[in-house]
């Protein structure tokens, strides 16, 4: 095909008087020959190295350039050939354009036109082409003619080469003519037939990682045995990590191949640490962005290196504002204790010394420490509410804000909100995490406190004795008794029915106590030794049998000595109902992973047996001692005390982990 482009003549001394004030444009001309029509057949090359480009004929345009699309058309029986139609357009430098047609005839394939090798050696291929393509130097599937086929390994094992004989069913589907025939394959490279298409995480944060797997060879049903156990093509819900998997083909020939997750510690763009002064890690409910579409995806999680990160959707440098959120956990790490050093630093016996103190003592935020603070406080300890009325529970700070932090100026002036970025891909920020009302610095990362962390001793205990009976209840008191000096103590007796707790107040102020259904918690402390009379009870308490009463073991039952050292507080019941049949009992029960046994002797030997009669721990105890049953697997016990001179009998114990 001839197209020309020039310039009329006729019409040039009008043009020039349009254009007398134009730069003159010099006239082009692009003409072109399309590549002429070619029939191939089915599986040939059909690129343009084959079927050939338009030809230049006439062009004073400058630099030529030739792009092309393709429009296919597929065959049916009638006419069993593929058209493909490929449209040119031809464009010089000065911007003049021409566009032609090819067209390409692929002619299908006929079931005796396909030729089957009896016999060959050949490498499994390394890429995604199927064997069947490399074996046949065919498409994987043709217009007209369907290939089926059936492998068998002849090979005693799956050293290399595999041996394998490919049984081959040629059907035409135009005509229905059948053709079969047999390949005896050597394989080399076999562990290429594993291969696989994945699809995986490309961020994991905490267990959300996944990996996907389906086959790319052709030596069908394979079979998945992951290091995790699962057996199924993908798992699901991973940690960062390396996973194996062995698959194994329909041979029963396997390979092992590991798959690895990346973790946000590994692919972050910003990311950093969030811990206390301590450097006890913090875990915060939520991380906000001010621009949340600069960000690809983010996550928090408590694995090694970094524990906080996000990845951009573009690298770029500069500003990225953002700031971490946490509003549970508002008692965590806070305890009488807390409120026994603000009520000494206002009597001034010890003066707060680090500034981290006046600022986690300041919970009704007015930049002074005062009663109020501590009637927060003990409000929250006590239960009476779950949060603080004005401050958040957590803060998160800049890394250098002891050097920026100035008396009496807002906390927001100091807190964490974002960083200039000055190059990538990794910039380490690491966050300061504060909790309100930790006075003494004891968050350690746990929900609450572990038993060992706290000293036992005899010096100090409550003591629960036979009740007396007034107005048709039975008062039980309870006595705190003492060797030594008190600065303050917390707990919480839960009464095991279900009846509203009622008390007879002796030595308390209502301030230090706080009922709620059948649970008594209690938070007594004066900034100084605690007086009371130890040979009176702190209070009496309605129920009918003071096997009823237990401590609660959520609640850290603990009290304080002169140097301000935390020590458990034990529960001790001195003498039993006098019509009760039992000589000891066991509280809670069911236990998790504390309990205590009360009995009328000082102390007795405990022995655990299992339902099989096989004994798993012999140790002598105190009344009232708590005992670790952590270790112990979900199910029944059984636990005999013998005391001094006789044995006080035995109780099945439930274990519910």
């Amino acid at each position: 095909m001839r197209r020309s482009n020039s310039w009329n003549w006729v019409f040039l001394p009008l043009l020039c008087i349009v254009c007398s004030f134009i730069y003159p444009k010099s006239p082009t001309t692009l003409t072109v020959d399309c590549p002429a029509p070619i029939t191939l057949i089915e599986g040939s090359k059909y690129d343009t190295t084959v079927t050939g480009v338009p030809k230049v004929t006439q062009n004073t345009g400058g630099a030529i350039t030739i792009s092309y699309l393709e429009v296919y058309q597929k065959g049916d029986c009638h006419n069993r050939a593929d058209l493909v139609s490929r449209i040119f357009t031809i464009t010089n430098a000065m911007g003049e354009q021409v566009r032609c047609n090819q067209y390409i005839t692929i002619k299908h394939l006929g079931v005796e036109d396909i030729y089957m090798p009896s016999d060959t050696t050949m490498d499994y291929p390394d890429s995604l082409n199927s064997f069947q393509k490399k074996l046949l130097q065919l498409p994987s599937s043709l217009g007209s003619v369907k290939i089926t086929y059936f492998d068998t390994r002849i090979s005693q094992n799956c050293n290399i080469p595999v041996r394998i004989r490919r049984q081959w069913n040629l059907e035409d589907v135009c005509n229905g003519q059948i053709r079969s025939g047999t390949t005896f394959i050597n394989v080399h490279k076999y562990f290429n037939s594993f291969k696989q298409f994945n699809q995986q995480s490309d961020v994991v944060c905490a267990e959300e990682g996944f990996i996907s797997l389906s086959p790319v060879g052709e030596f069908l049903p394979y079979k998945y045995k992951w290091s995790t156990g699962d057996s199924l093509p993908s798992i699901n819900n991973k940690a960062a990590g390396a996973y194996t998997v062995t698959i194994t083909d329909r041979f029963g020939c396997s390979g092992n191949f590991v798959y690895n997750l990346l973790s946000m510690s590994q692919r972050a763009d910003i990311g950093g640490k969030i811990t206390t002064d301590d450097g006890i890690r913090v875990i915060p409910d939520s991380l906000i962005f001010e621009n949340e579409s600069l960000i690809s995806k983010y996550c928090i999680s408590q694995q090694s290196g970094i524990h906080y990160g996000f990845t951009l959707k573009t690298r770029k440098t500069g500003t990225y504002n953002y700031r971490f959120v946490k509003n549970t956990g508002a008692r965590e790490a806070i305890s009488t204790k807390d409120i026994v050093l603000i009520q000494r630093h206002i009597l001034g016996l010890a003066k707060f010394t680090d500034t981290l103190q006046y600022i986690a003592a300041d919970v009704n935020y007015n930049f002074n420490i005062t009663a109020s603070d501590i009637t927060e406080l003990r409000r929250l300890i006590l239960g009476v509410k779950e949060n603080f009325s004005i401050v958040k529970p957590w803060y998160f700070l800049r890394s250098d804000w002891r050097s920026v932090a100035k008396p009496n100026r807002p906390i927001s002036e100091i807190e964490f909100k974002g960083i200039t970025v000055p190059n990538l891909p990794l910039t380490n920020v690491n966050v300061f995490a504060l909790k309100m009302g930790d006075i003494d610095l004891s968050y350690n990362g746990l929900q609450s406190k572990e038993l060992e962390s706290r000293k036992q001793s005899e010096e100090v205990y409550l003591e629960i004795k036979k009740p007396i009976v007034e107005n048709e209840l039975y008062w039980v008191p309870v006595y705190l008794k003492s060797k030594t000096g008190v600065l303050g103590v917390q707990f919480e007796l839960d009464l095991k029915q279900q009846s509203k707790i009622l008390i007879k107040n002796i030595q308390l102020n209502e301030s230090s106590f706080n009922i709620h259904e059948n649970k008594l918690r209690v938070s007594w402390s004066q900034g100084a030794v605690l007086k009371w009379n130890p040979e009176q009870p702190l209070f009496y308490i309605a129920t009918e049998d003071q096997r009823r009463l237990e401590l609660n073991m959520d609640f850290e039952a603990e009290w304080y000595d002169q140097e301000l050292s935390t020590f458990q507080l034990p529960l001790r019941i001195q003498q039993a109902i006098t019509n009760s049949s039992t000589a000891f009992f066991i509280s809670p029960n069911p236990a998790k992973d504390r309990l205590q046994i009360h009995f009328d002797e000082n102390n007795c030997e405990l022995k655990l047996y299992d339902l099989f009669g096989k004994l798993l721990r012999n140790q002598f105890i105190s009344s009232g001692e708590t005992i670790d049953v952590s270790n112990l697997s979900s199910g029944m016990y059984l636990i005999n005390c013998r005391g001094n001179s006789k044995n006080l009998g035995t109780e099945l114990l439930l274990i519910k982990q």
